[in-house]
């Protein structure tokens, strides 16, 4: 083969060539992804009681 056609198989390639290796950096990086969790938590209303000090 020529050196020419070569580069011209090369190139018709390239296109799928690099979707296959976009897809395959996205399945790796995915692959251990974990969705976080949020728990909901109730809302407590403290309320603050102070003892009266006396003084005699």
């Amino acid at each position: 083969m020529d050196k020419e056609k070569v580069i011209k198989k090369i190139k018709q390639g390239a296109p799928a060539t690099s979707a296959i290796v976009v897809a395959a950096c996205i399945g790796v990086s995915l692959s251990g992804y974990q969705a976080p969790v949020y728990e909901a938590q109730a809302q407590t209303k403290e309320t603050k009681t102070t003892d009266a000090i006396t003084f005699s």
